[in-house]
């Protein structure tokens, strides 16, 4: 397995829509769930626009582009997404707010190599995400339009990203639904540059870093992580420059990711309280499992249990008396370095503590007197 390996997605704050009309490509989406579901294009619509005068096009296995017809519906400023098969998309993604915007199109079922692109009524093609090309690009994956870009009316590689070949794989309808970053593309960056924002996993934990090439009365940067992609809590703070027109580096390791999907998000406060959220990062966290110890070996009263790593798996210890009796249990709280446990009431003897963390199990011993 390896120890490192990193996921580049632009990153820009969340401020106000682009002020331009116009069609934009903003994601794609080769699902993993059987059959290779949900299919899926995202398109922002900037100002107000009649999508019956836009066509779209697809380019299959690098062959060259062919209509897949004409879209419909009048939209302004909303996301609208085309999909070949709305029972798939809706019973991954739901049907709240923008997601209720969709359009039927039986071509749209791109196998992670397929070309799309929109043209408007005149056939210009006004966008385009991947090329003629025959190679995987999204397979099993997505890929996502970088904030503060705009149409290309081609395809333009930098400005395009996501997180690979087979991202997906293995997670569940709840678990893409959570990763798949709908919703969070901005046209327009009125405050602030960003550059990169770079999530690196490694042996001891996860580093997240980013830069900025300018700031204005920016105050604190706050790095959120979650497991479940919906429910963040913040695990550090960083100061931010206050003002600079210079390029700027931070960065904020995290030494207790929890095993296995982990997503970081990072929230800007500027001086007047005001906070901007970043898009999503999505990294899988599979090192060495935690170990524990208990101090004091030697105890009257408590004992407490010193975990290496905090763990959001079931958790629990249990206390076997030289009989091999459990004489005590106890479940560990999520999140937690440090757990406490009374001992008062046990007979003074030698004892095993067993804890369990997932399918693992961890063993200590300590002395009551």
């Amino acid at each position: 397995m390896k120890n490192r390996w990193t996921i580049f997605v632009g990153l820009c704050l969340f401020f106000a829509q682009s002020l331009f009309a116009g069609v934009t490509i903003t994601t794609i989406l080769d699902g993993s769930l059987g059959g290779g579901v949900p299919k899926a294009l995202e398109i922002y619509v900037s100002g107000t626009e009649d999508l019956s005068n836009y066509q779209l096009n697809r380019a299959a296995d690098g062959n060259p582009f062919a209509s897949l017809g004409y879209l419909s519906g009048v939209y302004t400023d909303e996301f609208v997404y085309l999909t070949n098969n709305t029972a798939e998309f809706t019973s991954v993604f739901g049907s709240l707010g923008d997601l209720d915007n969709l359009i039927v199109l039986g071509g749209v079922n791109g196998n992670g190599n397929d070309a799309f692109s929109i043209s408007d009524a005149s056939n210009v093609v006004v966008d385009q995400v991947w090329e003629q090309n025959a190679a995987s690009f999204y397979t099993d994956s997505y890929v996502v339009r970088k904030n503060g870009t705009t149409p290309d009316g081609n395809w333009n590689s930098e400005h395009w990203t996501g997180p690979g070949l087979n991202f997906l794989d293995g997670m569940d309808a709840a678990q893409i639904a959570a990763t798949v970053p709908f919703g969070a593309y901005q046209a327009a960056i009125l405050s602030a540059e960003f550059g990169a924002y770079q999530v690196t996993v490694e042996q001891e934990g996860v580093l997240v870093s980013w830069e900025t090439a300018s700031e204005t009365d920016s105050d604190y940067f706050s790095i959120e992580r979650s497991n479940d992609g919906i429910n963040f809590r913040e695990i550090g703070r960083i100061d931010a420059a206050g003002n600079s027109l210079e390029l700027l580096d931070y960065s904020f390791f995290d030494e207790a990711p929890v095993y296995g999907v982990n997503y970081y998000q990072v929230k800007i406060v500027d001086l007047s309280g005001e906070s901007y959220y970043s898009i999503l990062a999505v990294v899988k966290f599979e090192t060495r499992l935690p170990s524990f110890t208990i101090q004091p070996n030697l105890a009257a009263y408590q004992i407490f249990l010193k975990l290496s790593k905090e763990t959001d798996q079931f958790s629990q210890v249990e206390i076997f008396d030289l009989s091999g009796k459990v004489v005590l249990r106890k479940a560990l709280a999520a999140y937690s370095f440090t757990e406490s446990v009374d001992v008062t009431h046990l007979a003074p003897s030698q004892y095993i503590a067993v804890v369990t963390i997932g399918n693992d199990f961890y063993f200590d011993r300590f002395v009551k007197f």
